[in-house]
């Protein structure tokens, strides 16, 4: 049965239209080609071999409610490079949530473009689950279409390697066509949808003339109604006849439902539509854009919806033109209140207001506004105009400072537009003089209206303070201190230092500021006179001690703590309480003082290292009579040396060493294995390093000993 109208179609010539390749392909996204297809453009995807088949799986508007496409074809053009998995696997499958319909095409596509057409009809060859599963029920088979959550198309058929396939002209037959305005005459191509000619009065078709209905199916019902009515009950759906055939409820309400009687046909229906008019009664209709919504209902459930929007913009009042004077403390109004009613309600404002509709006394400039109602052409227009005037403040003078001994004169501006004025201070004149520190306000009424204001002018009197004359004693060691802090109270706040601090504000620093003397100057301001007082700061620093050093073995130091005459109190490291010191032993020797200058304590330390200045002299003896008598029992060397490395060797005359101490206090004792030897001649080897002038120095000795029993 030729196709009445598509549901859906996918001719690929100007790109993918949504398709994607599923299972294992190497991308999901296919390869759009504008030219190759049958005719014109088509897609390609590529087997990435990873198990599994990949198959063409379609766009959301393949899918959903496609119940009238039963009894009709699913057309499409395949190709493949190759093919060897045989015919037994499913085809095309349709996917309904949890309900698998599976297909098995006869043929295999060619390396050339292959058409298909695939009845949608449980008696084609459709099997529940797998190609072994039931045959669905017609039942079944229209359930599924009624809820499509899949679409997918077989795009493999080589196990064995990589391949490609293509895909071209998928096409969803249905004999169900509802369109309200089917030349598009109103919308754009290809739209379903109907926009009516703009409104000056409430009444308007709802379909356009070329309304189409077509349905092989049977038309249960269609519902019309409008979305959201701005003006309420005021907006109704008219019929005034329907067909016998066709059962109307609602009629002269926003919700028209036509039902079928048994026997209407979808040009029953089309008929019905063709005569249902939008109205509007309302007194002061919203002038806004109206929604009619069509819904048509089969077997299938909701089978087609379309939507008429009606552009209603009535003829508007703009109200009447007056005069206002307000204050500008007055609150802020929609002036389209003013302005009588009824009033429409979406007219603009020349000049523009800032807040849309609302006049801010506070903020917005007096003068004529008028209000626009403008409509679409063909509509009438309508203005009004509203002379606003405005009465401000007074104005006083800013707050200020006067001098000690002065007045000042204190003025309501302009004089001309208050009739009254009340001071604080019992006055009733535009102009007061005042001597003294204070606040002085004022209350008074426009000339014009009845306009109260209130205003005040703060008065203070400028006396630079920069404090009395101070002495500050710091330790070096002590935190920053605010110089301020010295000077007593009430200062005034925009003082400064001359020389400046290194804070560059109010602070000084021991670590960083030099003492010294240090004036804190307060200029003067409106020709007031300054202030001056002087900060002598002192600071008491730590001790010197010298660097540290390092002495000769057998010398001395003496330490001092410098300069003399700044500190008492010593307390040394080693006890000593004098403020001299004498060392002769490497360490580090600290000190406490007090500072003379602010019972300040300090601590110091200077390190103190020994170096040898010549050479340590060294005896070896040339023998020795190990008897036990007390008296040269051991042959050793003697020395004062600090060694960093000795070693002393006993050879006997066949070269043989006999002894060994890398201790200068271990000596030997005339025996070798713990037996003694008889007298004899010994030769002797000494290898020892020390530290000269603090360097390691490296020596070798060698001599003869004699040993006597």
């Amino acid at each position: 049965m030729p196709c009445l109208v598509c549901a859906q179609e996918s001719r690929f010539d100007t790109g993918d239209d949504g398709w994607r390749a599923i299972g294992d392909p190497v991308s999901a996204i296919p390869t759009w080609f504008a030219n190759g297809g049958n005719p014109g453009g088509w897609l390609r995807s590529v087997d990435a071999s990873t198990g599994g088949t990949w198959q063409w799986s379609a766009p959301t508007k393949f899918l959903g409610n496609k119940c009238t496409a039963y009894g009709n074809f699913l057309r499409f053009d395949l190709t493949a490079s190759d093919f060897n998995t045989g015919n037994n696997q499913p085809d095309v499958t349709l996917v309904a949530g949890p309900v698998r319909l599976v297909f098995n095409t006869p043929v295999n596509p060619a390396t050339t473009w292959t058409h298909y057409d695939i009845l949608l009809s449980e008696t084609a060859g459709w099997r529940l689950g797998n190609l072994n599963g039931q045959v669905p029920t017609a039942a079944q088979f229209r359930s599924a279409l009624s809820n499509l959550t899949g679409l997918q198309i077989r795009g493999e058929f080589l196990s064995s390697a990589d391949d490609t396939g293509g895909l071209d002209n998928v096409v969803l037959e249905s004999n169900f066509g509802f369109d309200l305005d089917a030349n598009d005459s109103t919308t754009p191509l290809d739209a379903v949808d109907f926009v009516a000619d703009s409104l000056c009065s409430g009444d308007s078709p709802v379909a356009d003339l070329d309304v189409l209905l077509l349905a092989q199916t049977r038309v249960d019902s269609i519902v019309v109604e409008i979305q959201n009515p701005l003006d309420g009950p005021a907006e109704v759906l008219n019929l005034p006849a329907a067909p016998a055939t066709v059962a109307v409820t609602g009629n002269n309400t926003p919700r028209i439902v036509l039902r079928n009687n048994g026997t209407a046909s979808a040009s029953d229906f089309q008929t019905a539509l063709l005569l249902i008019r939008y109205r509007n009664v309302a007194q002061a209709p919203s002038r806004a854009l109206r929604l009619v919504r069509s819904q048509v209902f089969t077997f299938c459930g909701e089978t087609a919806a379309a939507t008429t929007s009606i552009p209603y913009f009535p003829a508007g009042y703009a109200g009447a033109d007056s005069t206002l004077n307000w204050c500008s403390y007055s609150p802020a109004q929609d002036l389209r209140t003013l302005l009588g009613t009824p009033v429409t309600q979406d007219g603009r404002w020349s000049p523009v207001l800032p807040a849309g509709q609302v006049f801010r006394p506070a903020t917005d400039n007096a003068g004529t506004y008028t209000y626009i109602v403008e409509s679409p052409a063909g509509c009438p227009s309508d203005s009004a105009q509203l002379q606003i005037s405005l009465e401000y403040p007074p104005t006083l003078p800013a707050d200020t400072l006067i001098c000690r001994d002065s007045t000042l004169s204190i003025s309501v501006q302009p004089a001309a537009a208050f009739s009254s004025w009340a001071w604080s201070t019992g006055q009733n004149q535009p102009s007061i003089v005042v001597a003294a520190s204070g606040t002085y306000a004022v209350t008074v009424s426009s000339t014009l209206g009845s306009c109260i204001f209130q205003d005040s002018v703060r008065v203070g009197q400028f006396v630079a303070r920069a404090g009395a004359d101070a002495q500050v004693v710091l330790c070096a060691y002590d935190d920053p201190v605010d110089l301020r802090d010295y000077l007593g109270p009430n200062l005034s706040a925009e003082g400064r230092w001359a020389p400046p601090l290194a804070s560059g504000a109010d602070v000084f620093r021991p670590a960083a500021d030099s003492p010294g003397q240090f004036q804190h100057l307060v200029d003067g301001q409106f020709g007031c006179p300054g202030d001056t007082a002087l900060v002598q700061v002192q600071v008491a620093y730590p001790p010197v001690l010298q660097a540290d050093t390092i002495i000769c073995r057998d010398s001395a130091l003496t330490l001092r703590v410098l300069p003399p005459g700044l500190f008492t109190d010593w307390q040394w490291s080693t006890g000593s309480g004098q403020p001299l010191l004498v060392v002769r032993e490497a360490g580090t020797y600290g000190v406490r003082v007090r500072s003379v200058l602010g019972d300040c304590v300090f601590a110091d330390s200077v390190r103190v290292g020994l170096i040898t200045c010549s050479e340590c002299p060294l005896y070896v003896p040339n023998a020795f009579s190990p008897d036990d008598d007390g008296r040269n029992d051991l042959f050793e060397t003697n020395s004062s040396c600090v060694y960093l490395y000795y070693r002393l060797m006993v050879f006997d005359r066949w070269g043989n060493q006999i002894f060994m101490s890398e201790d200068p206090q271990v000596g030997w004792d005339g025996r070798y294995r713990g037996k003694e030897l008889p007298p004899a001649v010994f030769v002797w080897v000494l290898e020892l390093e020390s530290e000269l002038l603090g360097a390691p120095q490296r020596r070798r000795f060698s001599g003869n000993v004699t040993l006597f029993r």
